[in-house]
């Protein structure tokens, strides 16, 4: 299907769409592996990957993969962990969190900066549970 392919602006997206009408996964993953050259044509044509799937009128971030995190969502994280009941030890979010930890680490640094918050922000949320 994508073998010998000439690639435009307007086919890439005509090929995202039919791709997706056909229930595959367009993630940029997904095109990855199963027709790579359709995804080196997107990121060619487009800015990125992303902007070639909205490009062809389809929601990105119902297609990607990877969680799209921000300070609030990561601190809405922890407390529907807390109210769950789950640990929220650190080796227990490493087993089990880990994209939570990694978020944190991103957006209030890194190892001790982390942590020191997710120990206070704990503190803070148990006061109002």
């Amino acid at each position: 299907m994508f073998s010998q392919q000439l690639w435009d602006r307007g086919e890439v997206v005509k090929q995202i769409r039919e791709l997706h009408s056909l229930g595959r996964d367009i993630s940029y993953t997904g095109v990855l592996q199963e027709c790579p050259r359709l995804l080196f044509a997107g990121v060619n044509y487009f800015k990125n990957w992303g902007v070639a799937v909205t490009s062809a009128g389809i929601d990105y971030s119902k297609v990607r993969r990877r969680e799209v995190w921000s300070e609030e969502k990561i601190k809405e994280k922890i407390l529907s962990f807390y109210r769950e009941g789950l640990d929220l030890s650190y080796k227990a979010m490493g087993e089990s969190g880990y994209s939570l930890i990694s978020a944190g680490c991103f957006y209030f640094g890194k190892n001790r900066t982390f942590l020191f918050w997710f120990d206070k922000a704990f503190e803070f949320f148990k006061k109002y549970l």
